[in-house]
């Protein structure tokens, strides 16, 4: 598996290291720390991995911490798993991947908490929109995309197709749970470009999708579709309400 870490284990209140990694035929190379960086992909990379990311309250509705932007230029993916093991992903914002920013394709019990697709941070000021942002595919099971906690919720901006799509997964048991998927990063409305759809599920089941906020979706918020597609709970999600709305 290309095992790509955003390790959140050491606490504080910046990003005290930031490390992106990556390989081509000529070897790899590694951007030294800084407070953030704005990374572009010439090959798809290998490792990305950033540590001290910790809640904040800088910006009212998210508590997480963009310590680095990665810009795929068109490329397939981002961050892709192809074997066993386990992918976690926090506090990267992701933009312009052909595919999908982040593909969970294999491994079990994958965490994609406290990132941003297509947003806004303060640090990428004219963001890119990715085709999806995350795609659960293949024999991934048990990935978690959000939680309840204002730090762990992922923003979803723009997307040209869908902001978090599992296709063609079987039983995959992942919790997709307190996203904002079409807003800001600050819980208001966005002026342009959204997603597709919010969340469009094919062929996979007993998933749970709650507690998201889901707004301005170009054709449908919520798609369920395909004979696979059955004992998916559908619990408190927001629909056409932005979180700055719901105080």
């Amino acid at each position: 598996m290309r095992r790509a870490a955003s390790d959140h284990r050491t606490r504080s209140h910046s990003c005290r290291t930031s490390r992106v990694k990556r390989g081509n035929a000529l070897g790899s190379e590694v951007i030294p720390p800084q407070s953030w960086h704005r990374a572009t992909w010439s090959y798809a990379p290998y490792q990305a991995h950033q540590t001290g990311s910790a809640p904040n309250s800088v910006v009212p509705g998210y508590d997480g911490n963009i310590c680095i932007v990665l810009v795929g230029n068109g490329l397939d993916h981002g961050l892709r798993t192809s074997g066993g093991g386990r992918l976690t992903v926090r506090g990267i914002e992701f933009e312009d991947f052909s595919t999908a920013a982040i593909r969970l394709a294999a491994g079990s019990g994958h965490v994609v908490t406290g990132n941003g697709f297509g947003a806004s941070s303060g640090v990428s000021p004219w963001p890119l929109a990715n085709k999806s942002g995350v795609l659960i595919e293949g024999t991934a099971t048990h990935a978690q995309v959000g939680s309840y906690a204002f730090g762990d919720r992922n923003v979803f901006a723009q997307s040209t197709d869908a902001a978090v799509k599992l296709a063609s997964n079987g039983v995959g048991s992942h919790i997709i749970q307190g996203n904002y998927i079409g807003f800001n990063f600050d819980g208001t409305k966005r002026n342009d470009s959204q997603n597709k759809y919010g969340i469009y599920v094919q062929d996979s089941g007993t998933n749970q999708i709650s507690y998201n906020f889901i707004g301005g979706s170009q054709l449908k918020a919520t798609v369920l579709t395909g004979a696979s597609a059955g004992a998916n709970r559908i619990i408190e999600n927001s629909i056409g309400i932005a979180p700055a709305d719901d105080a």
